[in-house]
């Protein structure tokens, strides 16, 4: 099964893979150590979560900080997302940069997060979305860190307004208001 491994900016990765479809659906491999090893992505995951949001739901913008990063790997099961990615590598010559990019429940295609950047998406689709979430790091409870959706220092353009978001995350900090250790 091939996968092909495409850098977007960053460092991100973006991964696709090949469907072999037929008349009962179809079948996808979505990781394969020695492939990914050879395209250097050499994480060990030691978590597999899942979440499952409707339409207008944002999450976002989750990391940990040093020395408790994760790398993710990000994966839409289902519906449509718009996900960003921001550098909050304070060292890096791309801090407070980031991608966008849509990811489709088509089993076509997920994103690689390497160590240092935050994570948030919008739900786009009519139908719920469901995400597929691998980390290589435990949850530090204390390190971690947010950042608000709508920071102007980011300059984001999303595709629609939220109609829903967390509680914990509508009081996150501005990037430049983060405090960091």
């Amino acid at each position: 099964m091939a996968h092909k491994f495409t850098d977007i900016g960053m460092g991100v990765i973006l991964i696709q893979n090949d469907l072999y479809e037929d008349d009962r659906g179809f079948m996808a491999e979505w990781y394969n150590k020695d492939i990914f090893f050879s395209n250097g992505i050499t994480n060990n995951f030691v978590q597999h979560k899942s979440s499952r949001s409707k339409k207008g739901v944002l999450r976002g913008f989750h990391f940990q900080q040093h020395p408790y990063e994760q790398a993710k790997i990000i994966r839409c099961l289902s519906g449509e997302i718009f996900n960003v990615v921001v550098d909050v590598r304070k060292e890096s010559a791309t801090f407070k940069k980031h991608v966008e990019i849509n990811l489709k429940g088509d089993g076509k295609s997920a994103l690689f997060l390497p160590k240092g950047f935050a994570n948030g998406f919008i739900v786009t689709s009519n139908e719920d979305a469901i995400i597929l979430y691998y980390i290589d790091g435990e949850w530090a409870p204390g390190k971690e860190r947010g950042i608000i959706w709508d920071d102007p220092d980011l300059a984001i353009k999303w595709p629609m307004v939220p109609s829903t978001i967390s509680k914990k995350d509508a009081q996150l900090p501005k990037i430049n208001d983060i405090k960091w250790e």
